[in-house]
């Protein structure tokens, strides 16, 4: 459901430094659970069917009228999308969003209460809204860099990260970026991820993931490597985690990643996007 319009402004976070901790000098007491009231229960870890839901509310959800069945939670002035009457949103997460109903009524959790899922979506509508073009890609990883990475202490997603991230920097790429593992039919791992780039860097970021992630050599070589060349949306974040759960037991829990700035506007995206569901809600309760 697109609840977000693209307005391309620049503006950018806040280089203030995060509200710190609290530094006194009091003492804790170890048995916090003890000290839970009777009437509050605790938080539970989501899962992904949780957040299936979760996204189904979000995608369902109608701010106003609409003209066609929407594909994506924002709508760009692109081919692959069409205009619809919906919020318009600007980055601007210095500012506080009203509360508009109790902490518990809402449609939707908390950004600490989803997972991975919505979390990729949130990620890839927050990269729709960065004022460059969202490109989905796949990889496809020699079996070498596999085996390498299943033995690597740091985890097999860091074994690929932390090369790729080293290789950016170096030559000067700032690319905010998400990326998963999946695992196809006949249980070979890959890489699917989304990233916001003008087409003038692809080839500098092709480069790159190979470099850091390992080349095919001979026939099929020009099948590794797939960037989409038209704008994606959100579903493809949907599709790239479909197998989480396949994929976890083989690398271990941790199968998705995100950059840290990417990650502070897919929370403030998510934020927004949760905002308009509440202030609808209560609308539709004192009417």
């Amino acid at each position: 459901m697109p609840l977000l319009r693209q307005k391309l402004e620049q503006k950018q976070y806040s280089t203030l430094a995060s509200i710190s901790q609290d530094h006194d000098n009091k003492k804790r007491s170890k048995n916090v659970q003890r000290l839970r009231s009777k009437n509050v229960s605790p938080r539970r870890r989501r899962t992904p069917s949780k957040d299936s839901k979760t996204l189904a509310k979000m995608r369902s959800f109608c701010p106003a009228p609409q003209t066609a069945v929407p594909t994506s939670l924002v709508v760009t002035p692109s081919p692959l999308y069409s205009p619809h009457s919906s919020p318009i949103l600007t980055y601007a997460p210095n500012t506080p969003s009203p509360s508009l109903t109790p902490a518990n009524d809402n449609l939707i959790p908390t950004w600490s209460l989803v997972e991975d899922g919505v979390k990729a979506v949130a990620a890839t509508a927050a990269l729709q809204l960065s004022g460059k073009s969202a490109h989905a890609f796949a990889f496809n990883l020699l079996p070498e860099t596999i085996e390498a990475a299943k033995a690597n202490p740091a985890g097999f997603l860091d074994h690929l990260k932390r090369p790729f991230d080293l290789l950016l920097k170096r030559a000067g790429v700032d690319l905010p970026y998400w990326l998963c593992l999946d695992i196809d039919d006949d249980k070979r791992l890959h890489i699917h991820g989304a990233f916001a780039a003008v087409l003038e860097q692809h080839p500098a970021i092709r480069k790159i993931m190979k470099t850091a992630w390992g080349k095919w050599k001979g026939r099929g070589e020009h099948k590794q490597l797939w960037i989409s060349r038209k704008p994606c949306d959100d579903g493809w974040a949907s599709y790239s985690l479909r197998n989480q759960r396949k994929v976890a037991r083989i690398i271990g829990p941790r199968t998705f990643t995100i950059t840290r700035p990417l990650q502070r506007k897919a929370e403030w995206t998510y934020s927004e996007i949760r905002r308009i569901m509440r202030g609808s809600l209560l609308k539709s309760v004192l009417t």
